[in-house]
């Protein structure tokens, strides 16, 4: 049974320093830059410069995409190479509003698209115990209720971090991105263009895995995607080797408890991430171990309250 999670609706703008927050925003500026689109695809933002789905090379391809975060001045810089799994990681993003810019003829300039919108508030998955609510908005009017006004419907990101209200919570791996809202009672298929059909090829690849993968291969891959949800507090922008020898390694030892043989599967796999870096795994050792224990520890008490029985 799936439990929607209950989360807060505070905005990170309801506590803001209202005075600050107006003279610090800018309100129009000299360089300006139109997009047409963007696409949100997990926890990655692209921006385009021209309609998604175009079979032309979009010009933002290869542009920086700079972030400033209004109220600390702070910037965070991300490119986009042309996929739609690369550009801004808002899951990497700290609590803020954030202004966009993107450099045109190695002019800084504002980014605004022509038709304001408010994106649909996006919720990345739990790290830390928390989580963050992104909403992606271009409106010139955004922030009517703090007298500011602006020029254009220009861009911006806000960020709003908060610990869910409910300790009770699944993790979903929905390789064919039917996911239901159980709020709106809608179905989200995924995204659907001339050059991407992600319901059709999703699909496709869920059921080739289902038909290669071993039991014990993928109730490993499970165990990967939990430690990731449960346990992994890397930085995984900076750090996603070790993030991900980390989960790989603390699933393969979840894994050999319970008498499942992921051996092969788990030492290529961190085998591509160390590098024969040795060190890696010498460093997280500790770590791992004890991240293991838990984990086990966990399972065990949930196996034991649901009086499920494991055949071995």
């Amino acid at each position: 049974m799936f439990q929607q999670t209950n989360k807060s609706s505070q905005s990170y703008l309801n506590g803001v320093d209202v005075d600050k927050l107006q003279k610090k925003v800018g309100k129009d500026f000299e360089g300006t830059y139109l997009l047409k689109d963007y696409v949100v695809y997990g926890e990655t933002l692209s921006l385009y410069k021209s309609k998604y789905g175009s079979t032309e090379t979009d010009k933002m391809q290869g542009n920086n995409i700079v972030l400033r975060n209004v109220m600390t001045d702070s910037t965070t810089s991300f490119t986009f190479n042309g996929s739609v799994d690369s550009g801004i990681d808002l899951g990497s993003l700290k609590e803020g509003i954030y202004e966009l810019y993107t450099y045109d003829h190695y002019e800084k300039e504002r980014i605004y698209f022509d038709d304001a919108f408010k994106a649909k508030t996006i919720t990345t998955m739990r790290r830390n115990k928390k989580v963050k609510d992104i909403t992606f908005v271009a409106d010139k009017e955004a922030l009517k209720e703090y007298d500011i006004h602006l020029k254009k419907n220009y861009t911006f990101i806000i960020v709003t971090k908060h610990i869910p209200k409910s300790n009770v919570y699944d993790v979903v791996i929905d390789p064919c991105g039917n996911a239901m809202n159980y709020i709106s009672n809608t179905v989200d298929y995924g995204a659907s263009t001339s050059i991407l059909d992600e319901p059709t090829s999703s699909m496709e690849f869920a059921k080739k895995l289902k038909k290669e993968l071993s039991i014990d291969d993928k109730v490993a891959t499970l165990l990967h995607e939990l430690t990731h949800a449960l346990y992994d507090d890397f930085d995984y922008k900076k750090d996603r080797n070790l993030s991900e020898t980390f989960v790989e390694s603390v699933a393969y030892i979840v894994a050999d408890y319970f008498n499942l043989d992921t051996s092969i599967c788990s030492f290529n796999y961190i085998t591509s991430y160390i590098k024969d870096d040795i060190k890696i795994l010498m460093e997280l050792g500790d770590k791992i171990q004890k991240t293991a224990n838990k984990f086990i520890k966990r399972l065990e008490d949930d196996i034991n309250n649901r009086n499920i029985r494991i055949a071995v």
